[in-house]
Formats: structure tokens, sequence, C-alpha cells
């Protein structure tokens, strides 16, 4: 009797430090795909562990699986193609900004390459006709340089749903002849936690 109390007792334990060691929107990650959804007091979101162990976080108003971007004929933009739109170091650095200011010291310190390869990957959706941000979401591995799970989890759905919202109210971009005919225009960029120092990218 002692012996199957003390085998409850330590499935109990083992149970709650599993719990305890999941933050709220943290799922399995594995070869299949599995999402979970965050319940926001304004909207809601969804986080996408995917079969390559990419985590992708983004509002489900948004538009994360968009098609590539296309002429107006329909064939596929090269990556030859003349910018679409001006001035993407400004706005890029405006973006850094926002990412610092919301995400604070607080967070701050979870991402840098120099921090097993921490590197938080943004995609900005941009209209073809105003130049106005549409889409935004957010990726990052789901494991390290070093294999470990990623730190980046612990911060909360709210601080990217703050930045989706500042980059849509305070970034407008002015379209290029080339923007002007394409579908829709993606912008790639990837915070490194330099506090905005070049080695942040944006393509």
């Amino acid at each position: 009797m002692k012996r199957l109390t003390l085998i409850f007792c330590g499935v109990l334990l083992w149970i709650s430090s599993s719990f305890a060691q999941r933050y709220p929107y943290e799922l399995e990650l594995g070869y299949t795909f599995v999402a979970d959804t965050v319940v926001l007091s304004d909207c809601t979101y969804v986080v996408d562990h995917m079969d390559n162990f990419e985590v992708r976080i983004y509002n489900i108003a948004n538009h994360p699986g968009r098609e590539h971007e296309t002429w107006e004929d329909g064939t596929i933009v090269n990556m030859d193609a003349d910018d679409p739109v001006d001035e993407m170091l400004d706005h890029r650095l405006r973006l850094d900004k926002i990412i610092e200011e919301t995400l604070g010291d607080e967070y701050l310190h979870l991402i840098g390459i120099d921090k097993g390869g921490e590197v938080v990957y943004i995609t900005l959706n941009i209209s073809s006709q105003s130049g106005a941000i549409t889409d935004v979401y957010f990726s990052y591995m789901a494991r390290n340089i070093y294999g470990e799970p990623s730190k980046l989890v612990q911060i909360p759905i709210e601080k990217y749903r703050e930045i989706e919202l500042r980059a849509k109210q305070e970034l407008a971009f002015t379209l290029t002849e080339v923007g002007r005919i394409m579908s829709h225009i993606s912008l790639f960029c990837d915070y490194k936690g330099n506090k905005t120092e070049s080695t942040n990218n944006i393509t």
C-alpha cells in the first residue's frame, strides 16, 4: 500500500512539474503541425508550431499565408526586382525602436545572436495601393543553436499584439513605381537584439 501511495505521489509531482514548466501558449514540438490560439481583449492570436521547428505568431485576422508577390500579369516577382518602397532603412530603424520600447529590458535580454542565436523574425505585408501595413506576423526557431528550447516563448502574446498595432499606426511606406504594380509587398525583417545596429536586416 505504501508503495502504491509513493508511486501515486510521484506521478502527481511529475504532472505538476510538467505543467509548471509550460508557458500559457506553449505546445509540444515535433514533426507534426500543431497550433494554439490565445484570445486577447480585442483579437485572437494564433501560435503555429511548424514541422521545421519554426514557431509563428500572428493575429488570426491577418494573412501570414499570403501567396507570392506577383506582377499585374500574375507572374511571380523575382528577387532582382527594384525596391517596391522607399526609405526601407529608415522604417526598419523605426520598427526596431518600436520592438525595443515594447519589450523593454524585461524581455530584450532574451534576444541576441550571442544568446544562442535567439532572433525574432517579422514579416510586414504592405498594401500596393496605399503603402499601409495590412498584416504583421512574427516567428522564431523553437530551439536555439545549442538545441535548447527557445527562451522567446517567455514573451507574452500581448507584446506581439502591441508591436503589431504600433507598426500599423506609426509606419507607412512610400510606394515606388515597382511597388504600385505588385499584388502586395512583403518585407522580411529580423531583430537580433542589437539596439538598431546595422546587423538587423530587412529585405
